[in-house]
């Protein structure tokens, strides 16, 4: 009876160990991938931020030039109308062709800036998804090892386990009472 009830003993603690560690693989797997997925969406959000702080200034200083444009535009055409009516044109489309540039040239320079920046986070992004399959791959390999060798000690413990002698010895108190 003793030797019956180690061994169901035995089972029971091999299926508890067995859950335990199915247990402890997948809360671990839930809180990478959790992880994981929280550091993507600070990557948006990040770029989502700069473009638009970008975009801000794009527009401010585009504004502001055209208003600065408009203004000495103004203010020369005035200065030539008083001294010569024909040259306000000639003045002013200089000025404001050389601010278009201007503003051109910086709006190139701040998109290809953006699309640098997207590039790396993408591959910051692929980086990190990569390191963390590679850490979810090594977590689930370990600790299958683990689970296993752990079942194949409890298997060897059965099988070292002499029931024959027990029985034998049960028999030969039963047969001393009788």
């Amino acid at each position: 009876m003793e030797a019956h009830d180690d061994e169901v003993f035995i089972e029971y603690l091999v299926v508890v160990v067995v859950v335990v560690v199915v247990v402890v693989v997948v809360v671990v797997v839930v809180v990478v991938v959790v992880a994981v997925v929280v550091v993507e969406v600070v990557v948006v959000v990040v770029v989502v931020v700069v473009v638009v702080v970008v975009v801000v200034v794009v527009v401010s200083s585009s504004s502001s030039s055209s208003s600065s444009s408009s203004s000495s535009s103004s203010s020369s055409s005035s200065s030539s109308s008083s001294n010569q009516p024909s040259l306000p044109r000639i003045l002013s489309s200089p000025s404001s062709q050389s601010i278009s540039q201007l503003n051109q040239s910086f709006s190139k320079s701040i998109s290809q800036s953006i699309q640098s920046f997207t590039k790396s986070i993408s591959q910051v992004s692929k980086s990190i998804s990569q390191s963390v399959k590679s850490i979810i791959q090594y977590i689930g390999y370990s600790s299958s090892q683990l689970g296993l060798s752990f079942i194949n000690q409890l298997v060897q413990l059965l099988n070292s386990v002499d029931v024959s002698n027990e029985t034998n010895m049960c028999c030969q108190v039963l047969t001393l009472e009788i």
